[in-house]
């Protein structure tokens, strides 16, 4: 997942990165590896498995966020996929702001 960030300092220290189910703040997934390329820029890998409940979730990269951000869905015809973990590698971009 790229992410742009807007008034972010992601060079001096990386930011956790993670979604956090809306509904659920219990249900949370922390991206296995985090790559920052400017102070706005950096791409996240979060690891998704297949118990993830279904539904919206807001995209946190460390003090900022982005409210129902990534969506969770069901997704047919897996059958030839071995691993329990789809992952989760976006090429949309989500904007946050530090406001």
């Amino acid at each position: 997942m790229a992410i742009i960030g807007f008034n972010t300092d992601w060079t001096t220290q990386t930011p956790d990165v993670f979604i956090v189910n809306v509904n659920n703040a219990a249900e949370v997934y922390t991206a296995s590896e985090v790559s920052v390329s400017s102070d706005i820029n950096l791409t996240a890998i979060i690891d998704i498995p297949f118990s993830a409940t279904v539904g919206m979730y807001n995209l946190v990269a460390g003090d900022v966020s982005l409210p129902a951000a990534f969506e969770v869905t069901v997704v047919n015809a897996l059958s030839d996929i071995a691993e329990a973990t789809m992952k989760c590698i976006l090429t949309q971009q989500f904007p946050l702001r530090d406001y």
